[in-house]
This record gives structure tokens, sequence and C-alpha cells, in this order.
């Protein structure tokens, strides 16, 4: 066996390693604050897509909002709203699995929308703090995207364009 040969086998050998590894389903996402299961980030991406659904619009999950519900969670939140949160988004993951029978990400946008129609009712420590950050931040992030400010509502700069030879109607 040559060099060559040994080299390709042994960078064989480490791809698959890290494929296998990366097979898990204990996988996390690391954040510079926090961490979430990969299962989690899934199921903040469909609930952030039922808050805003696609319709003749382009939904959440297309824009990547739950990415910047995230972001803004590790960037601009304090630790303890950070640790608040992840256990609000666990917590609330089991209470809505327990009230539809099935997790949450295999159920249609009707039932999902009733789940989070009925949160009045939820009475578990963290959740309202994480549905309250979620809904926020998704709907800011959809308001602040390039798709909402450039397609849906072009900016004009105040107090709009100068006409100076109209005429004046008496």
């Amino acid at each position: 066996m040559n060099r060559r040969d040994a080299l390709k086998n042994g960078l064989l050998l480490l791809g698959g390693v890290f494929v296998i590894s990366g097979c898990g389903e204990d996988q996390t996402v690391h954040y510079n604050n926090f961490k979430l299961k990969a299962t989690e980030v899934v199921f903040l991406k469909v609930l952030a897509e039922t808050i805003i659904p696609q319709t003749d619009t382009l939904g959440s999950e297309k824009l990547g909002l739950h990415e910047f519900v995230l972001k803004m969670l590790d960037d601009c939140h304090s630790p303890t709203e950070q640790a608040q949160f992840c256990d609000g988004l666990s917590r609330f993951r089991k209470w809505a699995q327990e009230r539809l029978e099935k997790a949450f990400e295999n159920t249609s946008l009707k039932e999902r929308t009733h789940v989070l129609q009925s949160m009045g009712e939820v009475d578990i420590e963290n959740v309202d703090l994480f549905y309250k950050i979620t809904k926020k931040r998704v709907i800011q992030g959809y308001l602040k995207s390039k798709y909402v400010m450039t397609d849906l509502v072009p900016y004009q700069l105040v107090p709009d364009r100068y006409v100076g030879d109209v005429a004046l109607s008496s």
C-alpha cells in the first residue's frame, strides 16, 4: 500500500466517524450562552411556522425566523431568561404532546393553532415566558425581514416624493 492510498483510507475512516457520531438522537445545538437539543430546534421551527404560516406570502419557515428567535435570545436576553426559555420550551413541548396525544411537529396547522389558542389555560412554570419571547421575536423578525421590507411594504422616505409642478385647484 502506498502513502496516497493510506491517506485516502484514513480520511474516509475519519469522515465515517463524523457521520456516525452525527447520527445520534441526542444532538445538541450550541449557542454562546445556552444549548438546545436538535429536536427542540425543530419544535421551535414548527411553532414559529404556526405563528406565521405560509399563505400567499412567505411563512416563518422559509424566512428562518426560528433562527432569529434563538439568535436574539442568545444576544439580547439575560442568562436567567435564557434558562427559563429553555425550561419553558421543554415544558410546553411536553404539554402540547399530552394535549394532542402526538408530537406537535406531526400535527396539522389547524390542530397546532387550536393548541396555541388554548394557551390561556396553561399554568406551567416558564411556559408563559417562553411563548411571549417566541411570539415577540417571530413577529419582530418577520416585520424586519428583507422580504417584508422590500416585497410587501416598499420603503419610501417620509414625507414622500416632492412633486413641484402640480396645479393647485380652487
